[in-house]
C-alpha cells in the first residue's frame, strides 16, 4: 500500500510531463518561423541586387600615320608559268598508260597517257565495214544507172524507169558520205585514247593514277610550258591608274640571292578582286633557268615623281595572320563606347616608319596594339589612357 508522500510525487510527476511536451513543440514552431523569416530575407535581397556585368576590358591602341610618298612602290605576288595547261581526254575510259611524273622535262609530240582503246578500235572496224558495203551498194547503183541510161536512149526503158535508177544511184552516193563520216568520226574517237605534250614543257603536277577511270576532261597533269614566268601581283585602287604597260618594274625573288628581273607588264585588270578594293596586275618575266613556278615574288612598280599618294604606316606587330590572310583590330567609338571590328589588310614594304598598310586602313584609325590574342570582333572596349 502505498503512503501519501509517494502518492503526491506520482501525481506531480503526472502533471510535469505534459507542460514539457507542450514547450518542447512551442519550441519546435519558433525555430521553423525563424527559418522561413530568414529564407524569405535572402530571397528578397537576391531579387533586389542588380546583376553584375562583365568588366569592360581596357586596351591600348595606335593611330595609323600616313606620309606623303612617291617613286616606286613594292607589290607581293606569285610566279607561275606564263603558259600553264591542264591536259585532259576528250573521252572517256580506263588509263593504260601514264608514264610521266612530276619534275619531267617533255619534248612536243611527247606521250603523256593513254587508255584503253578496245572499244574505240572496234567502232573504227565497224565504221570500215559499213564504209565498205556502201561503197559495193553505191557502184551497184553507178551501173545500174549508167545502164538504164542507155536503154533510155535506145528507148527501151520508160522514163520511171530512169528516175528510179537515178534516185538509187543518189541515195548510195548518199549512203557513202554519211558512212565516211561516221569511220571519220570512230576515228578521231580512237585519236583521243592518246594524249601528246603540246610543246616542249615540264611536268608541274599529275592528278591521276595508272589504271584508273579517267572521264572526258577531267585533268590529269598539269604542264609548264615555255621559259615565260608571270607574276599575278594585287594593287590597290589609288595606284591603279597611274599604271600601263610602259611603266617600269622589276622582280625579286626571296629564294633567288641577288636576284633582279626585269619585268613588263602585260595584263592590267579592270575589275576589282575580293573583298579589298585590288586590282590583279600580271608582269611578264624572262627566266633564266633559276624561277620556278610557285615561288614569292616582290614586285617593284616606278611610278612618277608627280603621283604622290599618302602610305599609311603602323608597328608591324600589330599585323596578325591566319588562314584567311592578314589582319588588324580596329577601334571605333559606338554609341557612347569602343567596339572593336576586325580588318583585313594588304601590307607592304617594312622600314624604320614600320609596316605599310597598302589596302584596309585609312589615316587617323585606331588600332589595338597590345593584348591583341584577347580581342574578337565585336568587342566592346575601353580605351587605355597612357
Amino acid at each position: 500500500m502505498m503512503n501519501s508522500t509517494s502518492m503526491q510525487y506520482e501525481k506531480q510527476v503526472e502533471h510535469t510531463l505534459p507542460m514539457l511536451h507542450i514547450k518542447n513543440r512551442g519550441y519546435r514552431y519558433s525555430i521553423l518561423c525563424l527559418a522561413l523569416l530568414f529564407a524569405l530575407t535572402a530571397c528578397t535581397s537576391d531579387e533586389n541586387q542588380a546583376p553584375t556585368e562583365a568588366p569592360v576590358r581596357a586596351v591600348m591602341y595606335e593611330v595609323a600615320r600616313a606620309y606623303k610618298e612617291s617613286g616606286a612602290r613594292l607589290f607581293s605576288g606569285v610566279a607561275r608559268s606564263a603558259t600553264e595547261a591542264r591536259i585532259s581526254f576528250k573521252v572517256p575510259g580506263t588509263l593504260t598508260k601514264f608514264p610521266v611524273k612530276v619534275g619531267d622535262s617533255l619534248e612536243k609530240g611527247q606521250l603523256i597517257a593513254a587508255i584503253d582503246s578496245k572499244d574505240f578500235q572496234l567502232k573504227v572496224n565497224e565504221a570500215k565495214a559499213g564504209f565498205r558495203t556502201a561503197e559495193s551498194k553505191l557502184r551497184a547503183a553507178k551501173s545500174n544507172y549508167s545502164r538504164v541510161q542507155r536503154l533510155y536512149e535506145h528507148r527501151n526503158a520508160s522514163k520511171s524507169d530512169l528516175d528510179t535508177a537515178r534516185t538509187a544511184f543518189e541515195e548510195a552516193n548518199a549512203g557513202v558520205s554519211a558512212v565516211s563520216q561516221q569511220l571519220t568520226l570512230a576515228k578521231r574517237q580512237l585519236s583521243y585514247t592518246k594524249i601528246y605534250s603540246p610543246n616542249k614543257c615540264r611536268v608541274a603536277a599529275t592528278l591521276a593514277q595508272n589504271s584508273e577511270n579517267i572521264s572526258a576532261g577531267q585533268p590529269l597533269v598539269l604542264l609548264n610550258c615555255g621559259d615565260d614566268i608571270e607574276v599575278e601581283i594585287a594593287v590597290p585602287e589609288q595606284y591603279i591608274t597611274a599604271i600601263s604597260e610602259t611603266s617600269n618594274a622589276s622582280v625579286t625573288f626571296t629564294s633567288i640571292l641577288d636576284s633582279d628581273f626585269s619585268g613588263t607588264i602585260t595584263e592590267i585588270g579592270v575589275a576589282s578582286t575580293g573583298r579589298l578594293t585590288t586590282f590583279p596586275v600580271i608582269v611578264r618575266v624572262e627566266n633564266n633557268g633559276q624561277i620556278l613556278s610557285g615561288m614569292a615574288a616582290t614586285v617593284s612598280i616606278q611610278f612618277g615623281e608627280d603621283l604622290v599618294i599618302p602610305a599609311i604606316y603602323i608597328s608591324p606587330n600589330i599585323v596578325q595572320e591566319d588562314q584567311h590572310g592578314r589582319f588588324v583590330y580596329v577601334v571605333r567609338p559606338d554609341n557612347g563606347i569602343y567596339k572593336v571590328n576586325r580588318r583585313t589588310v594588304i601590307t607592304g614594304q617594312i622600314d624604320s616608319r614600320g609596316i605599310s598598310i597598302t589596302s584596309g586602313l585609312k589615316e587617323g584609325e585606331m588600332v589595338v596594339s597590345a593584348g591583341i590574342r584577347h580581342m574578337r570582333d565585336g568587342l566592346n572596349v575601353k580605351l587605355f589612357k597612357k
